[in-house]
């Protein structure tokens, strides 16, 4: 019996193995060759020795078997996260509006005329407050119709030096739809250029505005060191390139900084298995409206600056306004979803 079974599952682990690794992301921390420094911290995206488009793997060439590892990662992990939710106590305010959101923005058959139609993609922001926020939070409200049709489910980023240390991480974790970003590669980087472009109609953007666990106010560590007072521009930059205005969606969640709290100063994680028990709530806001200030920008720039296909370049103070301005917005929407108050 334990011959089959190793026979049975032993080449299907190759296969898997083979493939996602084959298919992993592009990462500088899992390809460290194809950069001159050492300093992976003072490396600027323009450095790179090979241009992003023949070094970067993100499965936009969809194949049966990237759509099978895919399927097989994302239900594996969707299926241990609603595991460890099981034992915990789980509220979700507002989760059915979301999944009605969603649906429209799948792509739909018009029976009449035999056409496909097309509706906005979906962003969707919420605050930071652990490592597996994603999976465990994305797994529990992401629609079970997700895991028969990946292409349906969540694009996210992690930080590279957490997901993407190794080869052996970036498949795993670019199977599972996970892009690295570079955290503190400033707007140009290429890497979230690339999550950025899956923001397109049909499909299901989630990024964490702050660019760091936080698990205190929004950007507000009890350490001052560690304390921001606003949200990271990159999303605002998502939202004001994209060639279709997504539906952007705000949640706020806690109970996650119970399962895997942080050491107030360094930021280290205490414990690495989440503990079980706690209470989760999780609140979606209704979508956040940002046409006026993009519309107001169009009017007086255009959009040559904002449909530049070029994501490397120095851009200008007014755009850099703009995309403080839907940041902003964002961060104010998100706020008034959490219950806590502000920490001073």
């Amino acid at each position: 019996m334990l011959r089959k079974w190793i026979g049975a599952t032993v080449p299907l682990a190759m296969s898997y193995a083979y493939v996602t690794h084959e298919r992993r992301p592009f990462s500088p921390l899992a390809d460290p060759n194809l950069y001159p420094h050492n300093d992976h911290e003072l490396l600027s995206p323009s450095d790179r020795t090979q241009p992003i488009s023949e070094i970067f793997r993100s499965f936009r060439q969809d194949s049966i078997s990237s759509n099978l590892m895919r399927s097989f990662t994302l239900s594996a992990i969707t299926g241990l996260c609603r595991f460890y939710l099981s034992s915990c106590d789980v509220n979700i305010q507002g989760l059915d509006q979301f999944h009605a959101i969603l649906q429209q923005s799948w792509p739909t058959l018009q029976e009449d005329s035999k056409t496909t139609t097309t509706s906005r993609p979906v962003l969707t922001v919420s605050n930071h407050m652990s490592t597996l926020d994603d999976p465990i939070i994305l797994s529990r409200i992401a629609p079970m119709s997700c895991l028969s049709n990946v292409e349906r489910h969540r694009w996210g980023g992690c930080s590279e030096e957490i997901c993407f240390a190794s080869k052996t991480a970036a498949s795993f974790f670019g199977s599972g739809k996970i892009l690295p970003i570079w955290r503190g590669g400033g707007l140009k980087q290429e890497m979230f250029q690339e999550l950025a472009m899956h923001l397109r109609p049909g499909s299901w953007v989630h990024v964490f505005p702050e660019g760091c666990i936080c698990q205190n106010h929004f950007n507000r560590s009890s350490t001052a060191s560690r304390r921001r007072e606003y949200m990271r521009w990159g999303v605002g930059k998502m939202i004001a390139k994209a060639k279709i205005r997504p539906v952007i969606v705000p949640f706020y969640h806690d109970g996650m900084d119970l399962a895997l709290p942080l050491e107030d100063g360094s930021g280290t994680m205490i414990r690495a298995i989440p503990k079980l028990g706690v209470k989760v709530n999780v609140i979606f806001g209704t979508p956040i409206n940002v046409d006026d200030l993009l519309d107001a920008y169009e009017t007086k720039h255009g959009r040559d600056e904002l449909d530049n296909k070029e994501w490397n370049v120095k851009e200008n103070e007014d755009t850099l306004q703009l995309y403080k301005e839907i940041t902003k917005r964002i961060q104010m929407k998100m706020e008034e979803l959490d219950p806590r108050p502000l920490y001073r």
